[in-house]
C-alpha cells in the first residue's frame, strides 16, 4: 500500500503518491484534476467541493465557502440555502473527499501554511481522523522547502516566499550546524492571491472598457469566465504577449497584453511586497551571515513577483511602477520549488513516521541529518524551473531564447540568454551540459564549458539568468532531436 503527501493551503490541495521506495507519482484529486481548490458550493442541499465551488467564485460568490482554513477554531460562518457552516464543517467535507479520493493509503503526511497556529492544526489532526485520513504527521511550509533543496542547505538563513488566496507570507528559517527552525513568520493578506487576482481582474476590465466601452463585470457570467482564464494564466509565469478571450452578452473581444502590462498592473501590490523583503534581507543581512530565497511556485507565478525578488528593491524608481531597478541581489540565490516538491517532502517524513524513524505528528523544528530533504534522484530526468518540471525528452536537450529550442526564454526579460545558450546531452554515463553562449553558463553558480549533471544541481543561464534545478534521472535513453541552430 502506498502513503501520500499532501501539500495544503487556503488555496488548494495538491498530492503525490507512492510507497516509501517506489517513484512518486501524481495523484489526481478531482477526476483529471491535479489540484482540488478548497472551495464549497453551497448552492445545492448538498455540498459540492473543489471545481463546483470555483464555478462559482464570481459570479455567485454568496452561495461559496472559500477561505476558511485560517479560521479554524473561530466563529466565523458561511449561511446560504440553509447551509450554516464553520471552517472546521468546511475542512471536515474537504477531508471526506480526500478520504475517497487516497483509497486505502496506509497514512498521510501534511504541508501546512506557516500562518496556522497550534490550535489550529491540533484541529486539523481531529478533523482528518473524524473523516478517516490516517494522517501521521505535518511540517510547515518554510521548513520543506528548504527540506527540498535536499543535502545542499547551507548553513545560515533561507527567506521562503509562500502565497495562497489568504495571505503572502515569507518566512526565515535557519539552518544551524544540526538544526533547521522556523525565526519568523509574517502573513500579509493585502498581497494575498486573491488580492493580486483582483488587481488583475480590474484593470483587464478598464482595458475593455477604454477599447471596445464594454465592462466585463457587468455580467456575472462574463467576469467569471475571465476570472477562471486569470487563474489558469496563474499556473505559471506569464511570459511574452498574454492572450484573453472576454465573451459577453452580444459582444466578444481578443485582448492581448504584455507581460509588462500585467506586472504594471499590480504595481502598488509589487512596491509593498519590495519594501517590507527588503527591510527582512536588510537585517538578515546585518547578521553576517549567508541568505537564500526560496520562492513556491504559487507566489512565483504572480506577475512581477520574481523580478521584484531578483533586484534590489531599494532601486525602485518612484515615477515608474514597472521599474524595478537594473542592480540584482548580491550574494543570494532566488530559487523556485517545482509544483511538486512540498508534497513530496510530505511523503517523505510520512514514510519515515511510518518506519519509525520519526515521531508523529506536528513538526515544529527539524534535526538534520534526520530528514535531510527529498530525494533528487526521484523520478525522471527534468529541470525545473518557475514551478514547472520541463522532462528531457530529448537528447540535446536545448535552452535559449531561439523559439526552436525546448525551453525558450523570453528576450525581453532576458536579454543576456543567447540563442542557443546551452545544450544538456545524454551520453553512456549520464547527463552533460554544454554551453554554447557569450554570456557563459553557471553550474552550482560556477563558470562551466562542459560538465556532468547530477541531481540537486543548479543551472544559471549567464551571471544574472534564469535559475534551473536538475533532478531525476533517465528512465530510458532520450530520443536523439536534430540540432538547433543558433
Amino acid at each position: 500500500m502506498s502513503l501520500v503527501g499532501v501539500d495544503l493551503n487556503s488555496s488548494r490541495a495538491r498530492a503525490v503518491a507512492g510507497s516509501a521506495l517506489q517513484r512518486l507519482t501524481r495523484l489526481p484529486l478531482e477526476g483529471e484534476h491535479l489540484e482540488l481548490p478548497l472551495l464549497v458550493s453551497l448552492e445545492t442541499p448538498s455540498l459540492r467541493i473543489g471545481q463546483a465551488g470555483l464555478a462559482l467564485a464570481r459570479c455567485r460568490p454568496h452561495l461559496v465557502c472559500g477561505d476558511f482554513l485560517p479560521y479554524l477554531g473561530s466563529s466565523k460562518q458561511w449561511l446560504a440555502n440553509r447551509h450554516r457552516l464553520d471552517a472546521d464543517a468546511a475542512l471536515l467535507a474537504v477531508f471526506q473527499t480526500l478520504s475517497r479520493t487516497v483509497g486505502r493509503t496506509v497514512g498521510l503526511g501534511f504541508v501546512l501554511p506557516a500562518y496556522l497556529n497550534e490550535l489550529q492544526i491540533a484541529r486539523i489532526y481531529q478533523l482528518a481522523q473524524s473523516a478517516g485520513l490516517p494522517l501521521l504527521g505535518s511540517l510547515n511550509v518554510p521548513l520543506a522547502a528548504v527540506l527540498a533543496q535536499g543535502s545542499q542547505i547551507d548553513q545560515g538563513f533561507y527567506l521562503v516566499v509562500d502565497a495562497d488566496s489568504y495571505a503572502l507570507s515569507w518566512s526565515v528559517v535557519e539552518r544551524t550546524t544540526d538544526q533547521l527552525r522556523v525565526r519568523l513568520v509574517q502573513p500579509n493578506t493585502a498581497l494575498s492571491r486573491t488580492v493580486w487576482i483582483r488587481r488583475l481582474l480590474e484593470g483587464v476590465a478598464g482595458r475593455c472598457v477604454r477599447q471596445v466601452r464594454r465592462d466585463p463585470r457587468e455580467s456575472a457570467e462574463t467576469e467569471q469566465r475571465l476570472y477562471e482564464q486569470l487563474l489558469r494564466l496563474l499556473e505559471k509565469e506569464p511570459t511574452g504577449l498574454v492572450q484573453l478571450h472576454v465573451q459577453g452578452e452580444g459582444w466578444y473581444h481578443h485582448l492581448m497584453l504584455h507581460t509588462e502590462e500585467l506586472t504594471a498592473l499590480v504595481a502598488p501590490q509589487l512596491r509593498q511586497l519590495a519594501i517590507e523583503i527588503d527591510s527582512i534581507r536588510s537585517h538578515l543581512a546585518s547578521l553576517g551571515r549567508s541568505l537564500n530565497l526560496l520562492v513556491t511556485p504559487q507566489a512565483a507565478c504572480l506577475p512581477g513577483m520574481m523580478q521584484t525578488l531578483q533586484r534590489n528593491p531599494s532601486t525602485l524608481a518612484a515615477d515608474n511602477p514597472a521599474d524595478f531597478g537594473e542592480s540584482l541581489l548580491a550574494n543570494s540565490v532566488v530559487s523556485v520549488l517545482s509544483a511538486d516538491m512540498l508534497a513530496g517532502v510530505a511523503h517523505q517524513m510520512a514514510a519515515r513516521i511510518y518506519g519509525g524513524e520519526l515521531p508523529s505528528g506536528h513538526l515544529d523544528a527539524v534535526g538534520l541529518p534526520v530528514l535531510p530533504g527529498i530525494r533528487l534522484d526521484v523520478g525522471p530526468a527534468r529541470l525545473a524551473y518557475a514551478g514547472q518540471d520541463h522532462v528531457l525528452m530529448t537528447s540535446p536537450f536545448t535552452l535559449g531564447r531561439d523559439p526552436a529550442c525546448h525551453l525558450v526564454f523570453a528576450t525581453e526579460q532576458f536579454p543576456h540568454v543567447s540563442a542557443r545558450h546551452c545544450d544538456i546531452v545524454l551520453d553512456q554515463f549520464g547527463y552533460v551540459l554544454h554551453d554554447r553562449s557569450r554570456h557563459g553558463t553557471l553550474l552550482n553558480e560556477r563558470p562551466v564549458q562542459q560538465a556532468a549533471l547530477s541531481p540537486g544541481d543548479w543551472i544559471r543561464l549567464g551571471p544574472t539568468g534564469p535559475v534551473l534545478r536538475f533532478l531525476g534521472q533517465p528512465t530510458e535513453r532520450p530520443s536523439c532531436s536534430a540540432a538547433v541552430s543558433r
